[in-house]
């Protein structure tokens, strides 16, 4: 093989080796921002319902209501009167 064929794929292997350390940085800065975002999101749901327990409670009371018993009908209808879609 001659030296100019010789350092071209040494170059070529050179900048693959830097491509490959710049990728495994993104990588590692990818899995910290994701850890952080999902940390994030977590604790705002969890203060929002620490904030608005009232709020929640009902909430929660209306989905098992509608999802579980006979009053879903008449819990649907009110709601849908009352945003006027009804």
């Amino acid at each position: 093989m001659s030296n100019s064929n010789k350092s071209m794929i040494e170059y070529i292997a050179k900048k693959l080796d830097a491509m490959d350390d710049k990728l495994d940085k993104v990588h590692e800065q990818a899995v910290l921002t994701n850890g952080r975002v999902t940390r994030l999101e977590n604790d705002s749901v969890g203060r929002w319902i620490k904030t608005h327990i009232p709020t929640f409670i009902v909430a929660l009371i209306l989905f098992f209501a509608m999802v579980i018993s006979d009053f879903r009908h008449p819990i649907v209808n009110g709601l849908l009167t009352l945003l006027g879609l009804f």
